[in-house]
């Protein structure tokens, strides 16, 4: 009876030493490369910036451009948010009856 317990024992440790391996093995080889974490946005934003020539000529351009360039707040969600409200608002007319 003991030695059927060390057995079980001895083979339940085994497999989750051998899970914790193969899933760290799995983890590291998975992780993303710092070239590839750019997006095509990101690409074309850097690209934008390092071309002087094409700065923006118009109120409307720039105000984009900025907008683009500025790390998302939490106002720029609230507002995000409103608008997208409103839409669905102006699709979905409550009906009075």
């Amino acid at each position: 009876m003991k030695v059927q317990w060390f057995k079980v024992l001895g083979l339940s440790l085994s497999l989750g030493v051998f899970s914790q391996v193969t899933t760290a093995a799995v983890i590291k080889d998975t992780q993303i490369k710092p070239s590839e974490k750019n997006s095509m946005v990101e690409k074309a934003l850097d690209q934008q910036k390092r071309n002087v020539a094409a700065l923006p000529t118009t109120d409307d351009e720039l105000i984009m451009l900025s907008t683009i360039r500025v790390a998302p707040s939490q106002s720029f969600f609230a507002v995000q948010h409103q608008r997208f409200s409103r839409f669905v608002q102006a699709i979905f007319q409550p009906h009075t009856s």
